[in-house]
């Protein structure tokens, strides 16, 4: 998750205010992770290729029990609904250092936050459509913003490949050249001995699901013969490999997994039979309709 004040989100273009349910921004921004377990915060212009505009904006409800914020994401494909605490800073006068109840008082629950290291440059870079239209965002009003004069937050959650899951599905029967496909028509698929190392594990979030799935390919003596050494080391180490230059685009450079029916309308997230490994190229060529 990641928030910043929704007023550099609008740009000047939108005016936010309380009592409002919704807000149309001109930019939008979701969370993706790179091989390296990287992440970093994307923002997408709205308005084009299918990416709506509109951000719903939510006022949380304060426990008076724990002096928490409270909201609850509906559910989404891929992901049921989910509940976000806030520990808001106090605010009005100072409480006194003591009111005669000797009992503990509730324990908020504590993150220190995560390092964030700013970007050397503005990178421009296209995504697959189905990332793009992962998105997870919304808008945050304190629930005494109006009295105190605090901001709205807009927010960034990760998509449901985020989330945990259990893999399923049998793969297909593959021979030499397995990927020669990857840059054709649907792709080249999960290989059937993959499928059977990797079904029924349980992973935390999708990029440990790509990791474990480049290390098996890479520990297979019929598959990982078909890989030069750099690649074979890449994979070693839970690093997809790399493809030919004409295969890639911009800084994607290595072999890209690909929901064959978008999370978004309820692809199976971990669901083996769902997935194919394409080229960079291809796979935005396949999202643009190509």
């Amino acid at each position: 998750m990641f928030a910043l004040q929704a007023s550099l989100a609008a740009a000047g273009s939108a005016t936010i205010q309380p009592g409002m349910t919704s807000v149309d921004l001109p930019v939008r921004g979701f969370i993706t992770t790179d091989d390296d377990g990287r992440q970093s915060v994307n923002f997408v212009r709205t308005g084009v290729g299918g990416v709506s505009p509109s951000v719903p904006v939510f006022r949380p409800v304060r426990d008076e029990l724990t002096g928490l914020d409270k909201i609850t994401l509906p559910a989404v494909a891929g992901a049921p609904a989910r509940t976000i605490l806030i520990n808001p800073v106090p605010t009005g006068p100072a409480a006194p250092a003591h009111t005669g109840n000797g009992s503990p008082g509730p324990k908020s629950p504590v993150h220190t936050g995560t390092g964030i290291r700013q970007a050397d440059s503005i990178v421009v870079t296209t995504f697959p459509a189905d990332v793009v239209q992962d998105l997870q965002d919304f808008i945050l009003w304190q629930p005494d913003a109006t009295e105190i004069g605090v901001e709205a937050i807009y927010v960034m959650v990760r998509s449901p490949r985020y989330t945990p899951g259990k893999v399923s599905g049998k793969g297909q029967q593959v021979g030499d050249g397995w990927l020669n496909t990857a840059g054709q028509e649907l792709g080249s698929p999960v290989p059937s001995q993959i499928a059977d190392k990797l079904r029924g594990r349980e992973f935390a979030s999708f990029d440990a699901f790509r990791k474990a799935f480049w290390t098996e390919v890479g520990k297979d003596p019929e598959l990982s013969k078909q890989f030069i050494p750099a690649n074979k080391k890449r994979m070693s180490q839970g690093l997809a490999p790399r493809a030919r230059n004409k295969d890639t685009v911009g800084g994607r450079r290595s072999f890209e997994l690909h929901h064959d029916k978008l999370i978004s309308q309820d692809g199976g997230v971990y669901d083996m039979d769902n997935l194919r490994v394409l080229t960079p190229k291809h796979h935005i060529d396949i999202h643009r309709g190509k």
